[in-house]
Order: C-alpha cells, then structure tokens, then sequence
C-alpha cells in the first residue's frame, strides 16, 4: 500500500514537472439556488404577527425571501495543466443580498436587510490538453451572515436601536463541504473561460444537526432576546432562533487571466 501511495506520488510529480503552471485572476457570474426555507419561515410568521397585534393597520405582502439569485464573483486559481493532466487549487467568492420592507398603513414598518459573504474553496483534479481542462472539484466552503432589523418611522426614519426588542443586527458564520465538476476552455496563454456547476452545503463531514443562530450579542440588548425569532408569534427566548446556514448549487462562468510573467 505504501509503495503504491508513492508510485502514484511520482507519477503526480513528472507529470507536474511537464505541465504548465498557471496563476489565474477571474470574474464571473453565478447562478445560485440556496435553501433559506428557515429565513423564509421566520418572515412569514413575522407577518402573521403584526396582522395579529395591528388588525386595523394593513400592509401590502411583498413576497419572501427568495431562493434565486444571480450574482458576479470573483476567483482565484493556482495549479498545473498539461497531457492528460489538470490539478488546480481554486478560491471563489460572492455576496448575496437582499432586501424585504413590510411598511402599514400608518407609515410604521420594519425592514430587513439579509446579507451573505460566501467563500468556496475548491480541489479540482481532472484531464488537462493545450485548449481544455476538464475536472472534478471538491472542497469546503465558510462564510458569514448576517440580518439587520430596522424600525421604520412614518417620515422615513430607520432604527436600529434597542427601543424595540426585535431591532437588531444578528449575525453567525456557518462552513461546509463542496463537490461538484468543472470544464475550461483556453483561448490561449493567458485567457481562459470556466464553467462550474457544484453543490455547496452548509455541514462539514461528521458535523451534527445545525446549532449555530443569528445573534445580535450586543450589551443594550435585553437579556434573552439576543436570537433572531424563528417564530415572531412565540415569544423571544433562546430556544425560537434562527439557525445558520444555507445549502447551495452553483453554476457560475468565470473570464480569467494568467498573471505568471513567463509562459
């Protein structure tokens, strides 16, 4: 077993020593479906709440959270690409962003602004020739989220302050692990373009159930009320939270260029 580990070691090595080394900086565009059923659940019994509490100040539903978004990102991507031979270490990140407004009758409402900074971090291994590098990717992902609550006056004013218990900036980090396959076209030397398409998930192998909430952890804040509410219709304890955490697919097309002086 020992000997076979080095035997392909070796073979790994000349292969790399024939290959050409590459240093690509790129921007692109991803389309990205993540589950924010858990964000989305929390909105809409927010919803139900100030129905129940306002009955005579409606509002107009806008919607929810959506799962959709088209975003540009950047990349990195360091490796070696040759005959038969392609292996690259690769970075990508994006931000998704989004916001909701529920404003009543009476010119009161809330807003909130959902904001996620997302990294992914890639293993690609696969075929490589002079135009094409086709390959599979795996790797881990981390990122931090966050939820801002504002107040809204009737003349346009927003808070954020601790003169209502459900303002609040919340905030947790969550990572987990990717796969997925790649294909890269080289127009030449130095221009290449990407597909990817990859799953990102929001566990590590062998992590248990979620348990990381969005919390605001600020001292104005009244004990007990530091998690953003699952459940606005329950009262705020740290037990009704909401949990970190956002499964993904990608497919995302990246432009990149080869910054290595010699080729």
């Amino acid at each position: 077993m020992k000997k076979t580990g080095l035997l392909i070691c070796f073979i790994l090595a000349i292969q790399m020593l024939n290959a050409q080394a590459f240093v690509n900086l790129g921007l692109g565009m991803s389309l990205s479906k993540g589950n924010l059923t858990k964000l989305q659940n929390s909105y809409s019994s927010y919803k139900t709440h100030i129905r129940n509490i306002f009955p005579n100040d409606p509002f107009e539903d806008n919607g929810n959270w959506k799962n959709t978004q088209f975003v540009p990102h950047f990349a990195v991507q360091a490796g070696f690409s040759g005959d038969d031979f392609y292996t690259a270490f690769a970075w990508h990140t994006a931000s998704f962003k989004q916001e909701l407004e529920l404003k009543r009758q009476s010119g009161y409402g809330r807003k909130f602004v959902w904001l996620e900074n997302r990294n992914e971090l890639m293993i690609d291994i696969g075929y490589g020739s002079k135009k094409v590098n086709v390959f599979g990717t795996i790797g881990a992902n981390f990122g931090n989220h966050t939820m801002a609550s504002y107040q809204i006056y009737p003349d346009g004013t927003l808070s954020i302050g601790n003169e209502f218990t459900f303002n609040g900036l919340y905030k947790g980090f969550d990572a987990g692990m990717n796969y997925g396959l790649g294909f890269q076209y080289k127009f030449n030397k130095r221009i290449n373009a990407e597909m990817r398409f990859y799953l990102s998930s929001d566990k590590l192998i062998g992590e248990p159930d979620e348990f990381v909430a969005y919390a605001d952890n600020s001292f104005s804040r009244v004990p007990g009320t530091n998690q953003l509410p699952q459940d606005y219709t329950k009262p705020q304890t740290l037990d009704n939270e909401v949990l970190v955490g956002v499964r993904r697919t990608y497919l995302q097309f990246t432009l990149s260029y080869n910054i290595l002086p010699k080729l």
